[in-house]
């Protein structure tokens, strides 16, 4: 069987845009495909199955729609994205929803039936700062995380601080503060089982684990390997179906993987190197067979056999320019 992937990019070297990438899920081969259209800087890439969407990360950031015919795209519109350094979107009630890292503030965009967006409808900026006096000094909002058909969190990186908003009309409202984490955890993104949250903090290489029914914190633990002292901070996080936790780290160059205890806790680390620097991105195959991980750094994309829920065997290194993001698409 072939998996068909979108590779979304950074622009600043070789890369031209979003890439089309193959996974031959009998060996777990990756090629990269060649260019699917050329763009700047698609840093993160959503669908809702016929069209495209993706960020355009830049100081004057923006937000591009794209037709889809099999593996071609055709673009068919793009607006500004409401803020600065967009760095990830969802798709939720009609709404597109982008997280403007740069600037602190989240945006909704109606999404209109030829799949065009449209100019931005609600725009919402996060107060606060943290501790970290070179990387906190200011709100960064990094990930629309949908937790409701109508509703979103926000985890923000610069004040750690989790936002909710309801979305109606394409409209933000009823901001309020879902979750507050540690001083200093930077949150990025946010992964979840039916009764936890796993909250990845990229600044404090860590994992905090959130009860769902009651919201309280039950356990935080590092992603880092004992012993480790150098620069590094955490980029994705993924739960599997068999029960594991996995996130990678920027700097150490690793996944670790834990397994989830009854309790929702985790517990038994193990650590795999990436083959590359700076691993901004991962994603398992839809068949959890396989873990693919990108190296920003090293214009990489390392596929890992998986077994019991953890990355084992590597069985393909395969280039791919600056990647970023990858997305499944469906034939």
């Amino acid at each position: 069987m072939i998996v068909d992937y979108l590779i979304g990019t950074y622009t600043w070297r070789d890369a031209e845009g979003i890439y089309r990438g193959r996974l031959d899920t009998a060996s777990g081969e990756f090629t990269c495909d060649g260019l699917a259209i050329a763009t700047d800087n698609p840093a993160f890439l959503a669908t809702d199955g016929q069209f495209i969407y993706t960020v355009n990360e830049g100081r004057h950031g923006g937000v591009t729609a794209f037709a889809r015919d099999g593996m071609e795209l055709s673009e068919i519109s793009r607006v500004a994205s409401g803020g600065a350094l967009p760095c990830h979107l969802d798709i939720v009630a009609q709404t597109l929803v982008v997280a403007n890292y740069g600037s602190g503030n989240t945006s909704a965009f109606p999404i209109q039936a030829d799949g065009s967006i449209d100019a931005c409808s609600s725009r919402v900026f996060h107060p606060g700062s943290g501790p970290n006096p070179t990387r906190q000094t200011r709100a960064h909002a990094h990930q629309v995380f949908p937790v409701a058909s109508d509703a979103i969190w926000v985890p923000d990186l610069g004040c750690d601080r989790i936002f909710e908003y309801q979305i109606a009309d394409h409209r933000l409202l009823n901001r309020r503060v879902a979750l507050v984490l540690p001083p200093g955890s930077g949150p990025r993104h946010i992964a979840d089982t039916d009764t936890h949250f796993y909250v990845l903090g990229e600044l404090g290489n860590t994992i905090d684990v959130i009860d769902k029914n009651t919201g309280a914190f039950v356990q935080n633990v590092t992603t880092l390997p004992p012993g480790y002292d150098g620069e590094s901070y955490t980029a994705e996080i993924v739960v599997t179906e068999a029960n594991t936790v996995i996130a990678t780290n920027r700097g150490d160059n690793s996944i670790v993987s834990f397994t989830i205890s009854e309790d929702g806790t985790l517990e038994n680390p193990v650590f795999q190197p990436t083959l590359g620097d700076h691993p901004r991105f991962m994603t398992l195959d839809p068949s959890e067979s396989f873990l693919l991980v990108l190296n920003q750094n090293d214009d990489n994309v390392v596929v890992y056999a998986m077994e019991n829920g953890r990355p084992r065997d590597l069985v393909c290194n395969a280039p791919a320019p600056t990647p970023v993001c990858l997305l499944a698409i469906e034939r």
